[in-house]
């Protein structure tokens, strides 16, 4: 499961369902989001791109109560 980067990890106080992710975000040097796979009451599975070794992998963003 992947961490936010420090100046995302602060839930986004208007709609209280934590960070804004968006397409082409940029959560490390390598991790790019491309686009969101789904989302549920845990959060959020995002489709990324991971420059290291050039391919698609999926990441689960949960909310914040879990």
């Amino acid at each position: 499961m992947a961490s936010l980067p420090p100046d995302m990890s602060q839930s986004d106080t208007r709609s209280g369902d934590g960070p804004q992710l968006h397409e082409n975000l940029r959560l490390t040097d390598d991790l790019t989001l491309i686009r969101c796979l789904g989302q549920g009451g845990m959060g959020q599975v995002w489709l990324v791109h991971d420059a290291t070794v050039s391919s698609q992998k999926a990441i689960k963003f949960l909310a914040p109560k879990y």
